[in-house]
């Protein structure tokens, strides 16, 4: 098969995510089977991880259209094609990568029920390691990137380490755009002047997993919603304004949460705003406990029932409403069963 005939994920080609571990990603861990192409504790060269062989033969499990490393299950590629390109002129091996996310610090201020038992910091010791590889691993992997994400595994503007590499970017690479993701407690207006990262941002995504003050206070334990939503309005007018390209508010669904999913995507509605929404994973064993509790998509779920009546809302038709594949066709089977219903229903009057 001629590799230019068919889309392809660009994500290996251009895109590398690094993790608290050590770890190398071509793309989120879950997606790929947890993949790794090299690892920064083992002191390895960047180039010798982006150009070898692990990351070659990833890279042609894409051109050769077997995705063999892909948990296509949890990915968008076959069902909507996000991040794929045809006609393209990939090779495995490539230069080095136009979008990173640096989601190495599990530094945060506040302790979401989806995401950690405790409060993290990282350790003094590690924290000075980590300021060792800003100038030797991470600045020089950014020779060609376009766009850097921050930071996926912490909370950004509560880490100092975090704040350190934004300084450098910023000195090396002026012109690079950040994509931040964040709980908003401190993504402000005086916090990003002071970093001078306010005219570079170029999209901004606030994990807040609630509309009311009384359920984010579950989910979100340690947090502000006050601060949070005059952080969104902030955002929002820089939206508006178009000093920044993207704003979306993210949603883990949960049994905790779920009776305020109509009420978020009215917020998202009102603060012109994507609403994003998606199921409890799974990645951390510390959360084992919690899965069967809080995973309310999973059938035997005994609030399941009351979930997919709230899912069959019109709301969630909204053009700035984007929801995990698996919530969709959840959606759409329980919508063609209540169609089916009302059917039978029909014709049993008649």
């Amino acid at each position: 098969m001629n590799k230019n005939n068919f889309n392809v994920c660009e994500n290996p080609f251009n895109y590398i995510e690094v993790h608290a571990n050590g770890d190398f990603t071509l793309c989120c861990p879950h997606r790929i089977n947890n993949y790794t192409i090299g690892n920064f504790y083992k002191n390895q060269n960047f180039s010798e991880i982006w150009l070898g062989d692990k990351a070659i033969k990833f890279r042609e499990s894409i051109l050769d259209g077997s995705y063999k490393y892909c948990n296509l299950h949890l990915c968008d590629f076959r069902k909507n094609g996000k991040n794929t390109v045809k006609n393209h002129n990939f090779s495995s091996n490539c230069d080095f990568p136009l979008r990173v996310n640096f989601a190495y610090d599990k530094t945060c201020n506040v302790k979401c029920i989806t995401c950690r038992d405790k409060q993290i910091i990282t350790e003094q010791e590690n924290m000075i390691f980590i300021d060792s590889l800003i100038d030797t691993t991470f600045i020089p992997m950014l020779k060609n990137a376009k766009m850097v994400s921050l930071n996926g595994g912490g909370e950004v503007f509560a880490s100092k380490h975090m704040q350190k590499l934004i300084k450098e970017i910023i000195i090396n690479y002026p012109n690079i755009k950040f994509n931040i993701q964040s709980n908003g407690i401190y993504f402000d207006k005086t916090h990003c002047d002071e970093l001078g990262i306010t005219k570079s941002i170029d999209s901004a995504y606030i994990s807040i997993h609630a509309a009311t003050k009384k359920v984010y206070d579950k989910v979100v334990r340690g947090g502000d919603y006050k601060k949070v939503i005059n952080n969104i309005k902030w955002l929002s007018q820089l939206k508006n304004k178009k000093q920044i390209k993207f704003l979306q508010i993210n949603f883990v669904v949960t049994s905790i949460n779920y009776k305020d999913m109509i009420k978020f995507q009215e917020l998202a509605n009102k603060l012109q705003c994507n609403a994003y929404y998606t199921t409890f994973v799974r990645f951390n064993s510390e959360l084992e406990k919690s899965y069967e509790e809080l995973s309310i998509v999973e059938q035997s779920h005994p609030k399941h029932k009351q979930f997919t009546k709230i899912l069959q809302n019109k709301i969630f038709d909204s053009p700035n409403c984007i929801m995990q594949n698996s919530l969709i066709e959840l959606r759409k089977k329980y919508k063609k069963k209540t169609l089916i219903q009302k059917i039978k229903n029909y014709y049993t009057k008649e």
